[in-house]
């Protein structure tokens, strides 16, 4: 099965300097909190000047979000990558309905727990600023609209129930994440697989055909 690819994004120049110091941010987020990093640790860290900062962010907080976009376009280039595979290596209903389900549940994975809630993060911080709210839907646009072309091609395959608007479907696939990541925060999560059996069940029911 041929997956449609949509053209790639056009690049666009970088100034290096900016370049470097969102990606020691990046960096830095991989073991620090966001809430913990700070100015100070951002420039020791990268050796830039504060000047510098400044000259090419509106202000630090405008430093942490590219960011935590820069982070989210990173999962949202592997979702995208693993949903059209999904739909290019399938040949019937049967394998499309296994390697989705797959697909869903690696992402609920006990072992994503960190990944989720790191997700959760930059929308957070998107109801407090218009700034990044612009920016990092601009990236969920993408994954979604990716979502619905991979929905759309296997409803016309017969594969995926045609009652249903595709976006609609995408949306409600994204908040199993979502709800899988507030039990993540929970003292006693449920057990993985009464949720998986939750998700298969939903998925059968209401997205896929048989």
């Amino acid at each position: 099965m041929l997956v449609k690819r949509r053209p790639p994004r056009p690049k666009t120049t970088e100034h290096p300097t900016k370049r470097a110091l969102i990606d020691t941010v990046v960096a830095m987020l991989d073991s620090v909190p966001v809430g913990q990093v700070t100015c100070d640790s951002v420039l020791a860290a990268s050796g830039i000047s504060r000047g510098s900062l400044y000259y090419h962010f509106e202000d630090f907080s405008d430093l942490v979000e590219h960011a935590l976009v820069l982070r989210y376009s990173r999962y949202v280039n592997d979702s995208i990558a693993a949903i059209e595979s999904t739909l290019s290596q399938s040949a019937s209903p049967e394998e499309f309905r296994e390697r989705f389900v797959e697909t869903v549940r690696a992402g609920h994975d006990s072992s994503k727990a960190a990944l989720r809630l790191e997700q959760v993060i930059p929308l957070a911080a998107a109801a407090g600023s218009e700034r990044m709210r612009t920016a990092l839907g601009l990236e969920q646009q993408r994954y979604t609209d990716a979502h619905v072309g991979v929905l759309r091609e296997a409803q016309t395959n017969g594969w995926v129930a045609p009652d249903f608007d595709p976006r609609a479907l995408s949306v409600l696939v994204q908040a199993f994440l979502l709800g899988r990541a507030v039990d993540d925060v929970a003292p006693s999560p449920l057990e993985p697989q009464a949720w998986e059996v939750v998700v298969a069940a939903v998925l059968d029911r209401v997205l896929l055909t048989r």
